[in-house]
């Protein structure tokens, strides 16, 4: 039986804390939390997108898109303080997804629009480091199995296994599934659980 969560009227853009007890959301520019039994809602920080893209990592920490295009990606303590830069980008990004034990966030990378063109790109938490995980892309998961899932913009989604020494897809990809919605061409409307549930 779905229970309204007062104070999270009109926001679309939130993810789950790892633990499922907590929803982090943003809400005309704060990133907020508030407990799934209800309750008030915490402001976390200011400066959060409303672009598709949080990810609650298991590490207590919160990674979002900032105000302004959603260009890089910030990261906040789930208990709320500043904010800090972890990936500055001069182009938009959507759609952060964690890595288990905090190893890295898998983030996808738009050309000038994401409508033109985007790609899977993966930050490293250990050295920073950022590189390009697949092209022509969206949307990138991690599976419980070891394996990454991802949507090309013609609907068909992908999974290939993935290192997470390396942060790098170690075969080919194999198609999974086809006939995914892509929102406005940009936005695939997939989702995946902790547990592996597509």
């Amino acid at each position: 039986e779905a229970t309204p969560l007062l104070g999270t009227f009109g926001v679309v853009n939130f993810t789950w804390s790892p633990d499922g007890q907590w929803l982090a959301f943003s809400s005309q520019g704060d990133l907020k939390k508030i407990p799934v039994v209800g309750g008030a809602a915490t402001t976390l920080t200011t400066g959060a997108s409303g672009n598709p893209g949080i990810a609650w990592l298991d590490d207590g920490s919160i990674v979002f898109l900032p105000v302004g295009g959603g260009l890089g990606l910030k990261r906040v303590s789930a208990e709320g303080g500043t904010a800090t830069t972890l990936v500055a980008d001069s182009l938009p990004v959507v759609f952060p997804f964690p890595l288990p034990k905090a190893r890295g966030v898998l983030y996808t990378r738009c050309a000038s629009s994401c409508a033109l063109r985007q790609d899977i790109w993966v930050v490293d938490l250990r050295s920073g480091a950022v590189h390009e995980v697949v092209a022509g892309a969206a949307n990138g998961m991690y599976l419980p199995t070891g394996h990454i899932v991802y949507v090309r913009p013609d609907g068909n989604l992908f999974a290939a296994p993935f290192d997470l020494g390396s942060l790098k897809m170690t075969a080919s990809p194999v198609p999974v599934l086809d006939s995914v919605a892509v929102l406005d061409g940009q936005f695939p409307m997939v989702a995946v659980s902790a547990s592996g549930t597509l």
